[in-house]
C-alpha cells in the first residue's frame, strides 16, 4: 500500500464526515492564491522520493542540492511559514512539522550531494533510511494536524 493510500485510509477512519483530504488549505504563491490539498502534499512528498531514486539511479533530471534542500521556497514551506503558521501554528504539533519539513530537505540534498560525488551506496542509504524517516514523520504529523483543525 502506497503512503498516500495509507493516509487516505486515515482520514477516511478518524474523520467524522466524508472530508478525505481533498479540503484545500490556501496557499498565496508568487502574488497568486494557489489551493494547496493534503494529497497534493503528500503526492509531493512521495514524488520527491521517486525523483530522488531515479537521479540515483541515472534519470537525466537534473537536481540541485539548492533545489532539494529549500525548506522555505517549496509550495509547503510557504505555506508552513504564512498561512499555516497563522492559521494551525497554536496547535501542538505544528512545530514538530516545521522540524520534520526541514530535514527532509536536508536529506534530499545531501542525497544530491552524495551521488553527485559518486556515492552512490551512500546516497541509497540515506533515501531509504533518514529520508524516509522524515518523510514518514511529515506525513504523520501533517494528517495529525489535518485531523486536529477539522475537529
Amino acid at each position: 500500500m502506497s503512503l498516500l493510500n495509507h493516509f487516505t485510509r486515515y482520514f477516511k477512519k478518524t474523520q467524522h464526515d466524508s472530508d478525505n483530504g481533498n479540503e484545500p488549505l490556501t496557499l498565496f504563491v508568487e502574488g497568486r492564491v494557489q489551493e494547496l490539498t493534503l494529497h497534493a502534499i503528500l503526492n509531493k512528498v512521495l514524488s520527491a522520493r521517486l525523483r530522488l531514486t531515479n537521479y540515483i539511479s541515472g534519470s537525466q533530471e537534473a537536481l540541485s542540492c539548492e533545489e532539494m534542500g529549500d525548506h522555505i521556497g517549496c509550495e509547503l514551506g510557504v505555506w508552513l511559514h504564512s498561512e499555516g503558521k497563522e492559521k494551525y501554528g497554536d496547535l501542538a504539533r505544528f512545530p514538530e512539522l516545521e522540524v520534520a519539513h526541514k530535514k527532509y530537505h536536508e536529506c534530499a540534498a545531501e542525497i544530491v550531494r552524495l551521488h553527485d560525488s559518486g556515492n552512490d551506496h551512500e546516497a541509497r542509504r540515506l533515501l531509504v533510511g533518514n529520508f524516509s524517516r522524515a518523510a514518514h514523520d511529515m506525513q504523520e504529523i501533517m494528517a495529525y494536524l489535518y485531523k486536529q483543525a477539522k475537529k
